[in-house]
Formats: structure tokens, sequence, C-alpha cells
């Protein structure tokens, strides 16, 4: 018994040691990303009001219910002023997502509705002029092309657990019995938008996107004493929360933007006493000294996990080129794989980021 009982620390000593090196530290890095499109000659822009959808949305007024025992009727809340609702708030999600980016000047739906006829392109005459002598140099147009609604009731049984005692016996039971239900109201919405970013002067669509979402949610119903009907919720908040899914997306599609990714170390393997420290400056996000740590242990000894965790600390502290460039001479020494797999990232951010930069820089 004793030996089992000295042998229960060394374990967990061991395993405790296990999970600490298993644990790899990791850099973060921040990276400017180029749009998707294009849009450095289309910095002033203007939203056209988002077209309706003219579709028929199926719906029951009295919403089925999947237990035939239920006592009430449901009545569904949607309405049909919501295709106009959504239309709306996708237009001024536009607005808001174009604004957000700081990368536009942005003429939103109330300030050219003078101007841009939502239901069909304009011309190259008049509304084209009009557009240029505001400085617009592209407009957006968008439209609800599908919008959905599934709506049912089901129920869920109210379970008790009740005592019962045998009065012969006395013997003392329990059993589960069902005392009631309760009552829900799943609703699942679906909707797609489409965009088309258009030039003024050419009347042509530079790009056209398209997105599409859904949500569910299950309400529990309030069980009316009065009445024999209960109203459901309405759908809209969903279709908002769709719309309001699509904005990061749309960002990002159409001005430069920042990301930010992980960048794991190589471990100090062969191990190497200098570098040792690095990784516990770069635990506590203090890259420049953990950098200064790592590229001590490459130059002193040429040790390939300090030059490659170097370059990358000095890739999250915004230097790519003197990154690359110590990479390079780490690939030179070493000829790794993994080092020539993060020198190829590395290029490919550095162009990712010049042709951000140009597409910031002009205007």
């Amino acid at each position: 018994m004793k030996k089992i009982g000295k042998a229960i620390p060394v374990f967990l000593a061991a395993l405790i040691l296990l999970l600490v090196i298993g644990c790899s530290s990791s850099v973060t890095i921040r990276q400017l990303v180029p749009a998707e499109i294009d849009m450095s000659s289309y910095r002033t822009i203007a939203v056209a009001p988002t077209q309706n959808y003219t579709g028929a949305i199926s719906y029951n007024r009295v919403i089925s219910s999947r237990d035939p025992r239920m006592p009430f009727s449901v009545y569904s809340g949607y309405t049909n002023d919501i295709p106009t609702q959504a239309a709306r708030y996708a237009q001024q999600m536009l607005t808001d997502t174009l604004r957000g980016t700081g990368y536009f000047t942005v003429y939103g739906p109330d300030q050219t509705s003078t101007v841009i006829n939502a239901d069909m392109l304009f011309g190259a005459g008049s509304t084209a002029a009009a557009l240029e002598n505001m400085g617009i140099t592209a407009y957006i147009t968008s439209a609800i092309t599908d919008m959905t609604l599934s709506e049912y009731v089901y129920s869920r049984p109210i379970e008790e657990r009740v005592r019962y005692e045998d009065p012969w016996t006395g013997e003392v039971t329990y059993i589960t019995e069902i005392v009631g239900y309760d009552y829900y109201l799943n609703q699942t919405v679906a909707l797609t938008l489409t965009y088309s970013v258009i030039d003024v002067k050419t009347n042509r669509a530079i790009a056209s996107k398209s997105f599409s979402g859904s949500r569910t949610s299950d309400t529990k119903l309030n069980t009316p004493y009065t009445y024999s009907y209960a109203n459901g919720t309405s759908p809209y908040a969903k279709y908002e929360n769709i719309l309001n899914g699509f904005s990061a997306d749309i960002a990002k599609q159409l001005a430069p933007s920042y990301v930010y990714f992980s960048a794991t170390l190589m471990d100090n393997s062969p191990k190497n006493e200098v570098a040792a420290r690095g990784y516990e400056y770069v635990d506590n996000g203090d890259y420049r000294t953990a950098y200064n740590i790592f590229y001590q242990a490459w130059t002193e000894s040429a040790h390939v996990p300090s030059g490659y965790n170097a370059a990358i600390c000095l890739q999250a502290l915004g230097e790519i080129d003197n990154a690359i460039a110590l990479l390079e001479d780490v690939y030179k020494v070493s000829g790794n794989v993994d080092v020539a797999s993060r020198l190829a990232s590395m290029r490919t951010a550095k162009n990712q980021t010049a042709i951000a930069e140009q597409q910031l820089s002009t205007n």
C-alpha cells in the first residue's frame, strides 16, 4: 500500500508536466486584408431603397397544433406589412454597415430618394447626371428575393413525482405522473438578400452578391384562462436578426479590414536554455522581449525553433519585412518544411496587406 501511495503523487506530477509541455504558446497577429471587391474608385456611394419581397409568404391564420388535446387555438403573429418592414430594415443595415467601415462617404436612401428609383436601375441620362453632381460614383441596389415562415404548436408533458402508500401493507412507492402540458410555438423563418454595386457612369454592375439565412425559436405559450385562443409572437424580429448577420460579411466584401489570427510557436526542441524564457514573455503578451530572447538564441546557436519564433514575434509586432528576411535566413540554414510553410504564408500576408493599402490610398 505504501508503494501505491508514493506512486500517486509521482503520477500526478508527471501528468501535470505532460499537460504543461503539451500547451504550446501562440501569438495573436493583426493583419490588414483587402476588400473582396475593389471599391477604391468608388469611395462615395449611395444606397438605394431595398425592394420588398413580392412573393407570397404562406402561413395559417390559426397555427396548426401537433397535439390534438390542445385546449385553445393560437393565432399567428405574422402581419402583411412584415416584408415592407424587413426591406426598410435591410436598407438601413446596408447604410449603417458601409458607414461603419469608415472607408466610404455614404448617402443613405433618405438623401437620394428624389434621385434614385428603387424599382428600376437608372438610365444614363438625368439620374446618372444628378448622382455625379453629388459626387457619387457608385450606388448599391438591393432586394429581398425570398422570405419564408413556418409555424406550429406542440406540447411538452408536465411531470410530477407522486408519493403512493399502499393502504394494506403501508409500503411507500413513488411514481411519475403527467399532471398537465406546456405548449410551445415553434417558428422558423428564412430570408435571402441580394445586392449589386452599380457604376454611375457606365450603368453596369461592378459586383453582385447574395446572402441567405434562417432562424428558429421555441416560445412557451401562456395558457389563456378566459379565452379559447392565444396570440403568437411576431416573427419579424427574427428577420431583423438574419439581416444583422449579413453585416460583417458585407463590410469585408466592400472595404479593407483587419483580421486577427493565432500563430503557434515551435516547441523548444532541442531544448535551448536561453530560448526557454521567451515562451513566458509570449504567454504574457510581451512580444518585443520574447523576440529579443528568441533572436539571441538564434544568433548564438542557430537554434531553428528560436529563429522561427523570433520571426513570428516580428510579424505580431507588425514588422513583416523583417520577419520574412529572418525566416529566409532560418530556412537557408535548416531547410525545415514548417519554416518553408510559414515563410510562404508570410509572403502571402505581405502581398494581401499591400493590396489593402493600395485600396486605402486610392480615393
